[in-house]
């Protein structure tokens, strides 16, 4: 191995240690009272060395979404090549969504504060192509469960896969928050409620599963 492949495997191991302390950091505080004066202590870095690596707050958070989009879209790939009709797999992506949010809760709410902050990173930010480039995969992977769906004649041949797998990747990651938020309401509030978040989450889901149905073959429940 030489200098050069050394340092920049060096840099590289720097700068996911530093990551690993941001996650730390914000899984502890939060995103909006962490400070970058934190991430370098539990680093154990000086501000100016950290400041080498990442410039800013949202750069780390950045790198912490672009983790929680790789999680996800590994637990989603294991859907893609599991057995079963394409209606079927329709239905366990709502599943791994669920069981992302119940075993990843840190990372899925690094996922709910992008959607927050993104606005603010920096739109060139190799990281934000990263982020897109992870979006982009789990749209396709949405879209090969429609399309051997449509291929197994359990989803109707009509649907669009590719706009369905950006609607339902969108009403995912937009209705998940809202649920979050549900859920720690108060007491007082929670008793006006008048269904459970997850009932609402799974009765929406329903309703696109049997819109996109076929209804010869597709199953509905």
């Amino acid at each position: 191995m030489g200098i050069a492949e050394r340092k920049e495997r060096e840099k590289r191991r720097r700068k996911n240690e530093i990551i690993d302390a941001a996650e730390r950091v914000f899984f502890r505080k939060g995103f909006d009272l962490a400070t970058m004066e934190d991430i370098a202590e539990d680093a154990e870095l000086s501000k100016a060395t950290l400041y080498l690596y990442f410039h800013k707050k949202t750069e780390l958070c950045l790198a912490i979404t672009v983790r929680s989009l790789r999680i996800l879209r590994q637990m989603l790939e294991n859907v893609t090549q599991s057995g079963g009709s394409g209606i079927d797999k329709f239905q366990q992506l709502a599943d791994v969504y669920l069981q992302f949010y119940q075993k990843h809760l840190d990372y899925f709410n690094m996922l709910a504060n992008f959607r927050n902050h993104g606005s603010n990173c920096d739109a060139e930010s190799s990281m934000m192509d990263e982020i897109c480039a992870q979006n982009d995969q789990i749209n396709q992977l949405i879209a090969t469960v429609i399309e051997q769906g449509i291929d197994d004649h359990t989803i109707r041949n009509d649907i669009d896969s590719e706009k369905i797998a950006y609607a339902l990747w969108g009403q995912l990651s937009g209705l998940m928050p809202n649920i979050m938020t549900s859920i720690g309401m108060t007491d007082t509030v929670n008793r006006i409620e008048k269904f459970n978040p997850f009932e609402i989450f799974h009765y929406l889901y329903n309703l696109i599963k049997n819109s996109i149905a076929n209804p010869a073959t597709g199953a509905s429940s």
